[in-house]
């Protein structure tokens, strides 16, 4: 969904998200809706407009995936989402503020936290899947067994380290991915992801190898 506030873009996108709500109040078998993969949906005004006017319904399930930095401030404003959510996901790739504050532009630390604080009390409530996603990059995989670490004190269900995806955006892609055999940084690398697969936590990490 778009992510424009105004404009033509907003306004096909509002007359969409209404027409999906329209067919979703229609339907009278089980569905499962995802929102977040092309973006934040708390950071778009049409997903929340979405959320906002979805219906009631007990045959209608959902999953976020989200950078966590709005949905403390947001989350009351959808409850029929939350009462009927299955997973809620959040892309995080730093377990530290220098990290996390380097490679997510316009992220803050003790924002995040404290949504993920949020996230971890209502999951202990509503029984949820909370999970974490982390892009593992050279900026960070230092900190794979971290983030292990953070998923275990927030208790999460699981926390997924995923190898960096080349969307060409970055004309140095090659110094980011070091897990291709060719990175300099390649053996260090394999050595915090043996110490990962060793530790016999949830964690998910088959697109590192």
């Amino acid at each position: 969904m778009t992510f424009h506030k105004e404009g033509a873009a907003h306004d096909l996108g509002i007359r969409l998200a209404d027409r999906i709500n329209q067919w979703l109040a229609e339907q009278t078998h089980g569905i499962q809706v995802h929102m977040g993969s092309d973006g934040d949906p708390f950071a778009s005004h049409v997903y929340r407009h979405f959320m906002e006017h979805t219906p009631k319904r007990d045959n209608i399930r959902y999953s976020i995936l989200t950078n966590g930095l709005m949905f403390k401030e947001f989350h009351t404003r959808v409850p029929e989402i939350i009462d009927n959510l299955d997973e809620l996901g959040v892309s995080i790739d730093g377990a530290s503020r220098d990290t996390y504050e380097r490679l997510r532009l316009g992220g803050r630390w003790d924002k995040v936290m404290e949504n993920l604080e949020c996230i971890s009390e209502l999951r202990r409530r509503l029984g949820f899947r909370f999970t974490l996603h982390m892009v593992v990059q050279r900026g960070n995989y230092h900190e794979m067994m971290d983030m292990v670490e953070m998923g275990k004190a927030l208790g999460a269900d699981e926390v997924y380290l995923n190898r960096i995806t080349d969307w060409n955006t970055l004309d140095d892609f090659a110094q980011h991915d070091v897990a291709n055999p060719s990175h300099p940084e390649h053996d260090e690398f394999l050595k915090h992801l043996h110490i990962v697969k060793s530790s016999r936590e949830n964690v998910t990490y088959a697109t590192l190898e």
